[in-house]
């Protein structure tokens, strides 16, 4: 037994020593050391994009579902009360596209709605908002925010806000911004 163990180190080493085997080590090492490189610098940039165009479409289209289903009159948001059943209607669409928050901006950059109600009556002051969003353009960007778990944990989610403007013919309406969480996709990247 002891004799058969010692055959196969002995021919283990042999085979490492020889040029070829050294080279593959190499070349595996390498691999091992460039390949989280690879993944930070390239990979992860473009599925960052790629999410982000993803998820625009998608804010874009929903944005454009809620003002049908009358969450704002003749497209202007916030011409309208909120009402329990608008209430009930968004949080039905949060529920459905995993959206963490919604507000509505009306084109002066006040907040009509927000699903926080602390925010409602608090004005957008940022500059993304009054340079590109007023525009026509949709802005988003991804963010960590920090949320309470059901047990009181503090969780850090992985955020993607998503300014959608409300356009009638040319004219800035106002916006909708809608926060969707994408913890899960970038965690299951990241591994």
């Amino acid at each position: 037994m002891f004799k058969a163990g010692s055959f196969i180190l002995n021919i283990l080493n042999r085979v490492l020593q020889t040029r070829l085997m050294r080279k593959i080590w190499l070349v595996t090492a390498l691999l091992l050391l460039i390949f989280p490189l690879v993944n930070h610098y390239f990979i992860y940039p473009q599925f960052t994009n790629l999410l982000l165009q993803e998820t625009e479409k998608d804010a874009r289209q929903l944005a454009a579902h809620m003002s049908d289903h009358s969450y704002a009159q003749n497209g202007l948001p916030g011409s309208h009360e909120n009402t329990p059943e608008i209430e009930q209607s968004i949080a039905e669409f949060m529920a459905s596209f995993n959206l963490l928050k919604v507000k509505i901006f009306d084109p002066a950059g006040l907040t009509l709605f927000s699903t926080d109600p602390a925010d409602e009556g608090s004005y957008n002051e940022h500059s993304y908002f009054h340079n590109i969003v007023a525009t026509g353009e949709t802005y988003s960007k991804i963010v960590q925010k920090d949320s309470t778990s059901l047990e009181g944990e503090i969780l850090t989610l992985d955020v993607v806000e998503i300014y959608v403007p409300l356009m009638q013919d040319g004219r800035f309406l106002g916006a909708y911004e809608l926060y969707y969480d994408i913890t899960e996709l970038q965690t299951g990247l990241a591994t």
